[in-house]
C-alpha cells in the first residue's frame, strides 16, 4: 500500500509540474525501485519461512538480512561495472523497503495490536 501511494504521489506530481522535485530522493523511479526490490524480497523470504514453520521474529530477521545481502550483490554488481559506482542510498533504500515489510507484516501477523484491523488479521 505504501509503495503504491509513493508511485501515485509521483505520477501525480510529475502531471503537476512538479517533475524536478520528483527526480530527486525517495521519489526517483531508481530509489521506488529499490523500495519496492526490499519490500518483494523481505515479504516472500518471511511468508516462504512462515509456511515451512519458523518463528515470525526469526523469519523477519531472515527476510531483512536476505534484502540486505541481495542489496549489496546489487551495489557490488554496479560497482565492477563501468560508468556506475556503489551508491549507499540505494541500498539504504533497499533496506527501507525491507523495514516496511517487517512493519507490514508484524501488523499483520504478529503481536502489534491495531484493533480496526484484529478481526481482519489471517492466521498463517
Amino acid at each position: 500500500i505504501l509503495i503504491f501511494t509513493i508511485a501515485l504521489f509521483s505520477v501525480n506530481a510529475k502531471s503537476q509540474g512538479l517533475g524536478n522535485y520528483v527526480e530527486m530522493g525517495l521519489f526517483a523511479p531508481d530509489k521506488l525501485l529499490h523500495l519496492s526490490a526490499g519490500y518483494v524480497i523481505t515479504s516472500t523470504t518471511v511468508l516462504a519461512l512462515r509456511a515451512k514453520g519458523m518463528p515470525i521474529e526469526k523469519a523477519m530477521g531472515w527476510g531483512f538480512g536476505s534484502a540486505f545481502v541481495i542489496g549489496l550483490g546489487k551495489e557490488l554488481y554496479d560497482n565492477s561495472k563501468s560508468g556506475n559506482k556503489f551508491d549507499e542510498e540505494d541500498l539504504l533504500t533497499t533496506m527501507l523497503g525491507s523495514l516496511v515489510s517487517n512493519v507490514t507484516i508484524a501488523i499483520c501477523w504478529g503481536d502489534v495490536e491495531i484493533k480496526p484491523f484484529k478481526k481482519y488479521r489471517p492466521q498463517l
